[in-house]
């Protein structure tokens, strides 16, 4: 029930949010924190982010989940990115990076045709639970993915 102009100030926002994460706060926090940490507590803030919307009963409870979720990827999507690079193998570097890629890209093609769909079915909250629910995975996967990337770096190290 927004108009224009609210959906406009929600998008801006979150254009907002991102660029302060990603201008001035990653380039800080991943060298302290680092990205095996950064990327599971990015895609478990996502979660609970999308969740927050699902439930949102105004327009500043929104601009908090929406911002919870700006945050999320504004860390997750580099850090991801960087994780990636350094895990793959030097000579197959670029072919990793351009399949994560085209990944990424399929995945804005379902997300918004399943969001759609199940908007029109069950209502204005289930998508944002069912894609809570997908990041919960995603976190689960992560845990697992980054004992790798740590074990990998650790025998690297040796």
């Amino acid at each position: 029930g927004y108009g224009a102009t609210t959906i406009g100030y929600l998008f801006a926002w979150v254009g907002l949010v991102l660029a302060i994460v990603q201008g001035l706060l990653v380039g800080r926090v991943v060298p302290r924190v680092g990205e095996h940490r950064l990327v599971p507590a990015a895609i478990l803030l996502m979660s609970m982010a999308l969740a927050a919307h699902a439930v949102a009963p105004d327009v500043p409870s929104l601009m908090a989940a929406m911002g919870l979720l700006a945050v999320g990827m504004g860390f997750n999507s580099p850090s991801i990115l960087s994780m990636v690079s350094r895990l793959a193998d030097p000579a197959d570097q670029g072919t990793t990076l351009g399949v994560s890629q085209s990944l990424a890209s399929l995945a804005r093609i379902v997300g918004p045709v399943w969001g759609g769909f199940v908007f029109d079915q069950f209502g204005i909250a289930v998508p944002f639970f069912t894609a809570s629910a997908l990041m919960l995975v995603a976190g689960g996967l992560s845990v697992l993915a980054v004992r790798g990337f740590r074990a990998e770096q650790t025998a690297a190290l040796h």
